[in-house]
């Protein structure tokens, strides 16, 4: 035989495990572990999408462990008091040529970009308070590393944010809609490369 030696089971311990486990989920022990374990996981999610209530308060500790363990669903975002204001956060790059540039935060395919567009909304909605200034020059700093034009990289980025109101449900709709409201909430100079 030329060559070197070929280990033709790399991993012994993993068939050993294996069938450890398997010897476990068969028993009348690990079927009732089991058993157990996802009824409390499934209690868990029923009690997380309890409205607030004597019965989701009295429960409160599986409530908190699943949050702990970052089970919890929080539906609060959608009911019963959304948003009341539509917003946006775009910046103005501009360029050593004198000529500028929108960005505007990323928004892909409806159906295979969900999640990417998910964290972006999510990213967005932080950026634009003023509670969270401190993500400010780091995304103008990824801005004008990542927004080249020409193989050039912008010498000023100016992020604003814009906002308006939104009818209430159950109210009629204004015609004309309310206007936006733009402020200018973060300029950044990055140093000559």
């Amino acid at each position: 035989m030329d060559g070197p030696a070929q280990d033709l089971d790399p991993k012994p311990d993993a068939n050993l495990d294996h069938g450890r486990r398997a010897r476990f989920e068969r028993s009348r022990t690990g079927q009732t572990i089991i058993t157990y374990a996802l009824l409390v996981a499934l209690a868990a999610l029923v009690v997380q999408n309890l409205p607030a209530s004597v019965v989701r308060r009295d429960l409160g500790s599986l409530d908190s462990g699943a949050h702990r363990l970052g089970y919890d669903q929080d539906w609060s975002v959608f009911a019963p008091d959304p948003r009341p204001e539509n917003l946006r956060v775009y910046a103005i790059l501009t360029y050593p040529d004198g000529s500028t540039r929108r960005w505007d935060m990323p928004k892909g395919n409806p159906w295979l970009n969900a999640y990417s567009d998910f964290r972006w909304q999510k990213y967005q909605e932080r950026v634009r308070a003023d509670s969270y200034s401190g993500l400010w020059q780091p995304l103008s700093q990824w801005l004008a590393t990542n927004q080249t034009k020409s193989g050039e990289h912008p010498v000023k980025v100016v992020l604003s944010r814009r906002f308006r109101a939104v009818t209430p449900i159950g109210q009629p709709a204004t015609v004309p809609p309310p206007a936006w409201t733009t402020q200018v909430i973060f300029t950044y100079g990055p140093a000559k490369r």
